[in-house]
């Protein structure tokens, strides 16, 4: 296992190399943190939490006890040096860290690989267990002993004075793996005084991030004298017979709006006003760097994924400077993980596809323009593999499927899995479903249900693919109907509960799965059992996915209703298990007694990084979920400033 050092403070392990048998810490990680409630009257107890850690050849727990004793650590995250500083200033607002804390090693237990569809439930033993995948693609090499650590530690003063002003404290957990050389899995724990009935959460879905995204402007000017430029933009605004403003004030980088929400997020932490952030998929645009060689290819390097261009933009620890790259900061506040399919490709896309280079502010000269810098391969841009997940699994989140429990909310991540071809009709109109759930993830559900799930309890579901979502009818068929039948909508939105009722139609009459077909671009397989699950047991779902903004609510059907299974190979028809009802809900309702009664939502939130194709202008959204005596009081959506 050959460790490599990277600007004095980061650590990679290459987990392909031969081992020279240190024991790793897997998780906690960055996108799975661990939560501990703080008692500020028991300050000088002992806290306790679980780790888990992967050895090669040490198979014998005291053997791994006696190499991590005194090797691991807490760092406390402590502030942010705030400063006024322009978008393109070289000086970094940055976070502080604290004095370490050393952690103890108190208890070392082996553990097997456990199915998510065999988990009990039973005293958080849920948390991080060793899954499959890391068996079948040596995610850690020849590491392939796990233990369960129970670690403790006493905070220190400047934890207990700056928890006297703020909700929670973050911190990295560091192992030191030789006297020169450290590996951290930052912002991997979370000492919190929160008792879960008033707090706040966002979902944020879609960021795209890619080291492409910043080297767009780049490859413009230097590619191309503007003499040429110019003329080629003269002649196709000609064409067009309109001017376009400047590309600076057009473009769109998703990298830049993702570097903006964490900004906005930082502000709403340092006034206690958040405790965590989700984020449902689509986390890269893809796997590989637009740069890698055809020949790179057979190895996943972190250093040559764009994984490793989403933790610097979290950390705040970009190694390159483009033209258009707006000032980060580091995320001060905990992220949960889920993937997406974008998180399963292996390489780049052509910006030409599917015009593409519209949502992000091109137009067709410039997108021609870098033709020979990003010319694809489509079977390899379009290609998923789950080993595109290895540096994932090793340096974001472990696990592709958990369930956490915070004071009476649970929170359960899904993994819908990459572009499904099933459902060819929806991958050929630009709205590919996603794999869905396997039977084990269903396992998982129903063993939840039988022995972690409380029926008072808050229940939020995370998912990338939507659970919910309603084909675009083609709108010259539509009219052509309308001609005979006044009553036939043009536009979805025609079809909210509260434009039915101001057309007089009945509550009971307004449910839309009878009148519009609800599977398109959703998930494959397992549907109808996912469905079933929100309307019986969930608060809320919240999806990305689609890059639009859609709230939908679920009864008990009024009448049969059905959807095919996987068009066009399968038209085997299922149950629609639910009446659905559409309308902008986290607008209209205003109150948590108006909410509770008429959950459960299943809602699309628009994505961070950019817009739909149809509404450009809706990049840049998030969803902010307050919660107040124990129920949900808002999930709004909001919008990045412009």
């Amino acid at each position: 296992m050959n460790i490599k050092n990277l600007s004095g403070t980061l650590t990679l392990v290459d987990f392909k190399e031969p081992s020279n048998n240190y024991p790793i810490i897997v998780g906690p990680n960055l996108g799975y943190p661990y939560f501990l409630e703080y008692n500020i009257s028991s300050e000088t107890e002992k806290h306790l939490f679980e780790l888990l850690v992967v050895a090669s050849d040490k198979d014998n727990p005291e053997s791994v006890k006696t190499t991590l004793e005194g090797t691991i650590s807490l760092i406390p995250i402590l502030n942010l040096k705030l400063k006024d500083l322009p978008e393109d200033s070289p000086v970094k607002n940055e976070a502080v860290r604290g004095k370490p804390i050393t952690l103890d090693v108190e208890k070392v237990e082996k553990i097997d690989f456990t199915p998510i569809n065999r988990v009990s439930f039973l005293e958080n033993e849920n948390y991080l267990n060793p899954q499959e995948y890391f068996r079948k693609f040596k995610t850690f090499g020849e590491l392939n002993n796990f233990f369960k650590i129970s670690v403790s530690f006493v905070e220190s003063t400047e934890v207990t004075e700056f928890l006297k002003s703020r909700n929670f404290i973050m911190f990295d957990i560091s192992q030191q793996l030789s006297e020169e050389l450290t590996r951290i899995n930052f912002h991997a724990f979370v000492l919190t005084k929160q008792n879960w009935k008033d707090f706040s959460f966002i979902q944020a879905t879609d960021p795209h991030l890619a080291k492409r995204n910043d080297e767009i402007l780049e490859k413009l000017d230097i590619n191309f004298s503007k003499k040429i430029t110019e003329k080629i933009k003269r002649l196709f605004n000609q064409l067009r017979k309109k001017e376009v403003p400047p590309l600076k004030e057009r473009l769109i980088n998703p990298n830049n709006q993702f570097r903006k929400l964490i900004k906005l997020i930082n502000r709403k932490v340092l006034s206690n006003e958040i405790d965590f952030i989700v984020l449902t998929g689509d986390i890269i645009d893809f796997c590989l760097l637009s740069s890698v060689a055809i020949d790179e290819l057979i190895d996943f390097h972190f250093t040559n994924t764009n994984w490793k261009i989403f933790r610097d933009i979290i950390l705040n620890k970009e190694d390159y400077s483009k033209p258009g790259m707006i000032q980060g900061e580091e995320l001060l506040c905990p992220i949960f993980t889920v993937t997406g399919n974008h998180d399963f490709r292996l390489a780049h896309y052509d910006l030409r596809w599917g015009m593409m280079y519209k949502k992000i502010g091109l137009v067709l000269s410039e997108a021609i323009m870098l033709f020979d810098d990003w010319v694809a391969d489509p079977f390899r841009a379009l290609t998923p593999l789950r080993r595109c997940l290895i540096n994932y699994w090793q340096e974001i989140n472990p696990s592709l499927d958990f369930i956490v429990t915070l004071g009476k909310n649970h929170f359960i991540f899904m993994n819908s899995g990459y572009d499904s071809g099933k459902d060819f009709r929806d991958l050929v109109w630009g709205s590919p479903s996603s794999a869905g759930m396997t039977q084990a993830q269903i396992g998982m559900i129903e063993n939840f249900l039988n022995y972690g799930f409380k029926k008072d309890n808050n229940v939020f579901l995370f998912t990338h693919g939507p659970v919910i979502n309603p084909i675009k009818k083609v709108k010259w068929i539509q009219k052509i109907k309308k001609a005979f039948n006044p009553d036939t909508y043009l536009e979805i939105d025609e079809l909210k509960e509260s434009f039915l009722a101001e057309k007089g139609l009945p509550e009971k009459k307004r449910n839309l799965d009878n009148k519009i077909y609800l599977k398109h671009g959703t998930i494959t397989d397992n549907w109808q059992e996912m469905v079933s699950f929100c309307l019986n047991y969930c608060t809320l779902a919240l999806c990305g996915h689609t890059h639009a903004l859609r709230e939908f609510r679920l009864e008990l059907p009024i009448e049969k209703s059905a959807v095919f299974k996987s068009v066009p190979f399968n038209l085997k028809k299922i149950e629609n298990p639910a009446a659905v009802f559409y309308d902008d809900y986290s607008e209209i309702l205003k109150t948590p007694e108006e909410i509770i009664e008429r959950k459960p939502y299943i809602v699309q939130t628009p994505a961070i990084g950019l817009g739909s194709y149809d509404r450009p202008e809706t990049g840049g959204g998030y969803r902010e979920i307050k919660i107040k005596n124990g129920k949900i009081s808002s999930f709004k959506v909001h919008y990045l400033p412009k």
